[in-house]
Formats: C-alpha cells, sequence, structure tokens
C-alpha cells in the first residue's frame, strides 16, 4: 500500500551532499500502535518524494478531505495509507539503488 526508502540530499548539480541514516527495513500494518509508533519514527510522513502509495487509498478519502487539509501533503499520503489498510514498507535502500539496471 506505501513505500518509503531511504533518503539523500543532493545540490543542484546532482552531487550526493548527505543522506539519511539507513535503518533496517520494516514492513507492518498500521494497525498495530507499536508499528505506527516504529513507522513515525522511520519518518514515513515526511518527503514525499522518497514516497509511492497506491491511488486506490488517495481516491478512497475523496478529494474533499484533499481540499480541507490540514497535515502537509506528506503525511496525508502516510495518513490515507494507514486509513485504507494494507502493508507499508520502510526501505533502507536509496533511491539510485532502486532503478532498473536494464
Amino acid at each position: 500500500m506505501f513505500h518509503r526508502n531511504r533518503r539523500v540530499f543532493v545540490n543542484g548539480m546532482g552531487k550526493l551532499i548527505g543522506e539519511e541514516k539507513p535503518q533496517p527495513a520494516f514492513e507492518a500494518r498500521g494497525s498495530d500502535p507499536g508499528a505506527l509508533r516504529k513507522l513515525i519514527g522511520l519518518g514515513m510522513g515526511v518527503n514525499s518524494s522518497a514516497m509511492s502509495i497506491r491511488r486506490a487509498a488517495l481516491e478512497s478519502l475523496g478529494i474533499d478531505k484533499f481540499r480541507r487539509l490540514i497535515l502537509t501533503a506528506d503525511a496525508h499520503y502516510f495518513v490515507a495509507a494507514l486509513l485504507h489498510g494494507g502493508i507499508l514498507l520502510y526501505d533502507p535502500r536509496p533511491p539510485h539503488a532502486l532503478q532498473d539496471p536494464r
């Protein structure tokens, strides 16, 4: 339902200038309070450029919810995935490790 990879930080020239400390991969369902704390601690609700979410999760909330958004969009995506159910995954691989090698 939701995937977030480890973030890396680059400057305007595309040069790596920093990266998030890698944590072990973590997979959970959002209905478990312990898992929810862990997911939040991993920064699952920040940086939408490191997130992938199933369209069905966003559509299930309806457009009216987005119009009344009081959370940042990043946090809203995370909450949408939690409410929709399914597995949420923290992936410690940085974005360049996820690319298709072809």
